[in-house]
């Protein structure tokens, strides 16, 4: 199943040109063959990396001044806005 996957993700050169030889519209071709490449494309859930807290703290000073102020919206705009 995988090298399926992987041929339809990247097709080789020829495999265009036979499509265009049998399918001389584009509009065909997208038509037929857009559905077929989408198996190709299936979702693999991965686990996502957890961020050492020395980078954490890195992003928090770099965005502190934006923190500070979402954190203080309400003082920060005047009366008459509603959120």
């Amino acid at each position: 199943n995988a090298p399926l996957r992987r041929f339809l993700r990247k097709p080789p050169g020829w495999a265009f040109a036979v499509a265009r030889l049998l399918m001389p519209s584009r509009t065909l071709r997208r038509a037929l063959l857009d559905p077929i490449r989408r198996k190709g494309w299936k979702h693999v859930p991965a686990d996502k990396p957890q961020l050492g807290p020395d980078f954490e703290e890195l992003v928090r000073e770099y965005l502190r001044d934006d923190i500070g102020f979402f954190e203080n919206i309400s003082t920060e705009l005047p009366d008459g806005v509603v959120l």
